[in-house]
């Protein structure tokens, strides 16, 4: 199995979140739930920790922003509250 860590490293380029296929997520050696039936993975890679944060898998009809993609708000708050932290704590 190939290391994930390396393979995002590589990727990496100052980015901290990733679009990436199923099939490069497979062949980084990312280990995920395969009955999401995902095309894409949305995922997350800091301090060396890979989380995957969300995917396009699901039912068509489940493909509402109440639904499958509720996660969006969830994390656009964590990035804004994470950039507000950060600005206050810069001098």
């Amino acid at each position: 199995m190939n290391n994930p860590t390396s393979w995002f490293d590589a990727q990496r380029q100052g980015k901290r979140f990733f679009l990436v296929s199923v099939e490069d997520a497979t062949i980084a050696g990312l280990e995920f739930d395969a009955s999401w039936n995902a095309f894409s993975l949305v995922l997350e890679y800091a301090d060396g920790n890979i989380r995957v944060v969300g995917c396009d898998g699901g039912e068509p009809e489940d493909q509402t922003l109440c639904r499958d993609w509720s996660w969006v708000v969830e994390e656009l708050n964590a990035a804004y509250e994470e950039g507000r932290v950060t600005e206050a704590n810069s001098p």
